[in-house]
């Protein structure tokens, strides 16, 4: 069964040292006929890493970035933060997508 959305993530550039900034851009789209319902987005940044930019959309609740609404057909929502390392290494981000079915 197809998805009724589409997910895309980017983060540019793709290696930062800490006296750098990186921008993560995460892109919803409506891949379905029907409006969808997006019940809950949820995005954790590592404690390691510094949002260096407000929120816009998306509500900040105990370090964790929420949202949540719906998405009209051929339409999308983006969501962009800035980050910017505290200590060199790899990290990872994570985030949940939930989704009602537009039946």
């Amino acid at each position: 069964m197809k998805r009724p959305y589409d997910l895309t993530f980017e983060l540019s550039p793709k290696e930062v040292e800490p006296t750098d900034q990186a921008a993560l851009s995460m892109k919803i789209t409506n891949a379905v006929s029907d409006t969808i319902k997006v019940s809950e987005l949820k995005i954790q940044i590592p404690s390691s890493l510094s949002v260096q930019t407000k929120p816009g959309e998306l509500e900040l609740k105990n370090g964790v970035y929420f949202w949540n609404g719906s998405i009209e057909t051929g339409k999308y929502r983006m969501f962009n933060l800035l980050l910017k390392p505290r200590i060199s290494g790899k990290y990872s981000i994570r985030a949940d997508l939930k989704v009602i079915d537009p039946e």
